[in-house]
């Protein structure tokens, strides 16, 4: 089997340009256009900083292999997207834009771990990042997370936009899913993104139809007929009803996770769930932390209601660790602020011999 290697690009130490692959390469081009070069001076404590000697006109980014269709691209199982040749893969995740903000594509595979720029291999699922780490200069601009054309693991894949730094207005972008080379769904928005869900495979459920949690994929529960994503610790308000409810956590750092911040770094705590409740039925909103664990402290939560009809609905939240409730929380409209302490994690609970 070929060895994954990772080849990258630096400028004055900042990382600007990655590629990923195995075995021979394809040639990549890479554009620098006039810098400065800070190098040493003859006095003492000093600096003198020597611009360095144009060698292309365009801005510095990373330059792959221009494509118009998908004969193009020449390069192993390559697919041309916003002409731009990138790697196929099943399921393939493609977000792609024009203009020049930075902006971080992320998939949290089946087994809760998350793939992007800054965790770009997932051995277990074989997940790969391939596109620039960094979008320098007004542009089109790709990144793309595949999995092995043979098949990714089944179950549920959770995907998502962030965004490291926005220039003015936000840039509109397109973040689609490929299955067997064509696009089986497609989202679109600008800024920061809700977390969309996706099953693929055989064994995948739909997220709105379980009964017991074992029909729910990996690190999951079902709750209220419904397979969302499980973590230690995991924060879940169920209700029945038409109100349009919010719950949210303050972190022990200090962060807050609600469905207009559906992801924190800081905590790698993530808000799954939808952003309004317009018809009237059973609703989940689920806010949870690594399956390893979140970071220890004080959590508060609450409740907020955006908006009720007639009588306020009645509302439950329940805190779970490895799958297990251990704390529930009730009531109508919105709430006062409750606290959690994670002292420690209980060991996992194992099934009966």
């Amino acid at each position: 089997e070929e060895d994954r290697w990772y080849l990258k690009v630096y400028e004055f130490g900042s990382l600007v340009a990655m590629e990923s692959g195995t075995g021979e390469s394809r040639t990549f081009n890479y554009n620098y256009a006039t810098g400065v070069r800070p190098t040493p001076s003859p006095d003492e404590g000093q600096a003198t900083h020597v611009p360095s000697s144009p060698i292309a006109t365009s801005p510095p980014f990373n330059s792959p292999v221009v494509c118009q269709v998908n004969s193009d691209c020449t390069h192993g199982s390559e697919v041309c997207v916003q002409e731009v040749c990138i790697e196929e893969g099943n399921p393939r995740f493609t977000l792609q834009w024009v203009g020049n903000d930075d902006l971080d594509l992320s998939v949290v595979t089946p087994d809760g771990t998350t793939i992007s720029s800054d965790f770009p291999f997932e051995s277990s699922s074989g997940g790969i990042f391939g596109g620039p780490s960094l979008q320098v200069g007004f542009g089109q601009h790709v990144e793309n997370i595949y999995f092995p054309l043979e098949g990714g693991p089944s179950g549920t894949y959770q995907y998502y936009v962030t965004s490291s730094n926005i220039q003015g207005s936000e840039d509109s972008w397109i973040l689609s899913v490929s299955v067997d080379g064509s696009d089986v769904a497609v989202e679109r928005g600008s800024g920061v993104s809700d977390i969309f869900s996706f099953e693929f495979g055989e064994d995948a459920v739909s997220p709105d139809v379980c009964s017991v949690s074992s029909d729910c994929g990996p690190n999951s529960l079902c709750v209220q007929q419904t397979c969302i994503f499980s973590g230690n610790p995991q924060f879940v308000l169920t209700w029945e009803g038409d109100d349009d409810l919010d719950l949210y956590v303050i972190t022990p750092v200090g962060t807050t996770i609600f469905a207009s911040n559906p992801v924190d770094s800081e905590s790698d705590g993530k808000f799954d769930g939808s952003g309004t409740q317009d018809n009237f039925g059973s609703h989940v909103e689920n806010i949870y932390f690594a399956p390893s664990q979140g970071p220890f402290g004080t959590y508060q939560y609450y409740v907020e209601s955006f908006r009720s009809t007639n009588e306020n609905d009645q509302w439950m939240v329940t805190i779970y660790l490895n799958g297990q409730a251990v704390s529930t929380q009730s009531g109508q409209g919105s709430s006062e602020v409750f606290f959690f302490e994670l002292e420690s994690m209980p060991p996992p609970t194992l099934p009966p011999t």
